[in-house]
C-alpha cells in the first residue's frame, strides 16, 4: 500500500516524505502484488481483531489506486458493495469514539430482549446486536451506521421517508435497552451522505426515547468529519425541550 500510495501523482510531497521515513522499519517484509491479495479470506479473532479497521482503510486505498482498463475517476460503489462499504463505516465510527471518548465505554453490545418473563420459547428471537453504543451518566446512546446508494425510501406515490425497516429496528434496540422506561436511552440512525437532494433529518421523541436519522458526510475534511463526530454525543444529553414537545 504504501509503495502504491508513494507512486501516486495525487499524493501530495510531505506525505510522501512521511511515507518514506516509515519503509526502512518495514525492509523485512516481503513485497506482494496487490491483486494477489484475497481480502475475503482474511480471518480475525482476538488477537488480530484491532487490526480489522486497519486492514479494512487498505483495502479501500488498494483496490482505489489499482490501474483499470477505465477512463476517468471511479465511484466507490463500482468496484466495493455496500456490504463491504457498511461494515468499514460501522468499524470507523465504533474506532473513532473508541479512541477519542474511552470515558464512554464505546462497544457494540448485544441487547437482551425485555422479556416480561423469563421464557423457554425465547430461543428463536433474533440476537440485536448495535454498531455503537455510548454510555455517560446513566444514560446511553445507540448508533446505527448505514451506507446506501439511496438513503431514503419512496413511496408509490413519490414521498420519501426513512427506511421502515431502520426504523423499526432501531426503535426495537432502544426499547428493549431502556428497561427502566425512563428515557435515559436514544436511538441515532447515522447515515453516510449521499449526493441526492433530500437527506435523512429526523429527530423525535417515541414513547418517551429520542430516535433520529441524521447524516454524516465523507466527503469532507478530516476536521469536518471530526466535528460532526462530536455533534453526535450531545444525544447522550437528556431530551431537548424543542424535541420533546
Amino acid at each position: 500500500m504504501i509503495i502504491l500510495l508513494l507512486r501516486h501523482g495525487e499524493v501530495k510531497e510531505p506525505r510522501r516524505d512521511a511515507l518514506r521515513r516509515v519503509l526502512p522499519y518495514l525492509d523485512e517484509v516481503t513485497l506482494i502484488s496487490p491483486r494477489s491479495i484475497r481480502w475475503d479470506a482474511l480471518t480475525y479473532h482476538r488477537s488480530n481483531a484491532s487490526y480489522r479497521l486497519l486492514i479494512g482503510v487498505c483495502e479501500l486505498i488498494v483496490r482505489g489506486l489499482l490501474p483499470t482498463e477505465d477512463t476517468g475517476a471511479a465511484r466507490l460503489s463500482e468496484w466495493m458493495s455496500d456490504d463491504a462499504m457498511s461494515r468499514l463505516y460501522e468499524r470507523f465510527l465504533r474506532q473513532y469514539y473508541a479512541f477519542h471518548h474511552l470515558e464512554l465505554s464505546p462497544g457494540a453490545p448485544t441487547i437482551a430482549w425485555d422479556l416480561d418473563s423469563p421464557s423457554l420459547f425465547s430461543g428463536q428471537l433474533p440476537a440485536m446486536q448495535t454498531d455503537v453504543t455510548l454510555r455517560r451518566g446513566g444514560r446511553a446512546l445507540i448508533v446505527d451506521a448505514k451506507y446506501y446508494k439511496q438513503n431514503l425510501q419512496e413511496s408509490q406515490y413519490g414521498k420519501e421517508t426513512i427506511h421502515s425497516g431502520n426504523l423499526y429496528q432501531m426503535l426495537a434496540y432502544v426499547k428493549n435497552e431502556d428497561t427502566e422506561h425512563d428515557g435515559s436511552v436514544a436511538g441515532l440512525l447515522l447515515y453516510a451522505r449521499t449526493d441526492a437532494g433530500a437527506q435523512p433529518d429526523l429527530d423525535v421523541v417515541i414513547q418517551g426515547n429520542r430516535i433520529g436519522a441524521q447524516t454524516l458526510d465523507l466527503n469532507q475534511p478530516w476536521a469536518s468529519i471530526a466535528a460532526r463526530l462530536e455533534e453526535v454525543l450531545d444525544w447522550l444529553h437528556p431530551v431537548p425541550e424543542a424535541v420533546a414537545s
